[in-house]
């Protein structure tokens, strides 16, 4: 439950990072064609902006709704496990996560610039066999 919560959280981050950043490029595109003098295209754009800007906001409150249910669940896990906040479980915690936060900032980089890789698993892979 706790690990389909975060990645829930992480993908819905994502999401939000690539929705403004295809409002930013289609801004840039109803500019360019602004200053061009071609009103349809200028239309076009402004539409397609504003239909950026309405996903970006729910998807907005999609992560804000997870992030509350995953306060919720943290308050509630330590509240049964005092042993939850120790440092060593911190430590453990992070890491576990280590490298998959790694791959996710890369990733998420990728995400925002319009590009998309996906041989990151098999890299990791290979990685984690060559590293053995």
């Amino acid at each position: 439950m706790q690990v389909l919560l975060i990645l829930a959280v992480v993908a819905s981050a994502g999401l939000v990072l690539f929705a403004l950043a295809r409002g930013l490029f289609y801004f840039a595109q109803g500019h360019r064609a602004a200053m061009e003098g071609n009103e349809h295209e200028n239309q076009l754009m402004q539409n397609r902006m504003m239909m950026a800007r309405v996903k970006w906001q729910a998807v907005t409150i999609i992560l804000i709704v997870l992030i509350g249910l995953l306060a919720v669940l943290c308050i509630g896990i330590s509240l049964a496990a005092p042993q939850f906040y120790s440092p060593d479980n911190a430590i453990a915690i992070l890491r576990q996560c280590a490298l998959v936060l790694i791959v996710a900032v890369g990733m998420t980089m990728l995400l925002v610039a319009g590009e998309v890789d996906l041989s990151v698993g098999a890299s990791l892979a290979f990685t984690g066999c060559v590293a053995m």
